[in-house]
């Protein structure tokens, strides 16, 4: 006689499955962790936890946003190159899903560029640039 066995039952993974540092909690501190998009399982991927447990996507290499002098843009006051700001991580907002481009946490900038335009309407000087930002001075043509 063949017996039958009663299926195991299957506990939905997802559901205990982490979706940002804050879940993971403290102990998640500065240590880069695998979470979940929403908690699924089909959706991994590698992030670092912030001091204040913010969810930080660590780049495969340091990125580049800039903006050189040429144009419309000199030199800062006290900047001997225009500006460039070199990136390691971008925030991710895990319930928007979205990253913030304005977050310099993991980011470091280096010179200075003043930008006149508008017919001197528009002054300011950049000493950083927000990720996937950039500019280059015109070509002349």
């Amino acid at each position: 006689m063949v017996q039958c066995r009663t299926p195991r039952q299957t506990i939905d993974a997802g559901a205990s499955l982490a979706s940002s540092c804050v879940e993971l909690g403290a102990d998640s501190i500065g240590k880069n962790v695998r979470i979940y998009l929403d908690g699924d399982t089909m959706k991994p991927y590698s992030a670092h936890c912030s001091a204040d447990l913010k969810t930080y996507i660590p780049l495969e290499a340091p990125n580049l946003s800039s903006y050189p002098v040429g144009g419309c843009s000199t030199l800062a006051p006290n900047a001997t190159v225009g500006v460039t700001t070199t990136w390691q991580m971008m925030w991710f907002d895990t319930v928007m899903h979205a990253v913030d481009t304005g977050d310099y946490t993991f980011a470091t900038s280096t010179g200075g560029t003043h930008e006149s335009s508008g017919n001197g309407t528009f002054e300011h000087d950049f000493s950083s640039i927000p990720f996937g930002s950039g500019s280059e001075p015109p070509s002349g043509k």
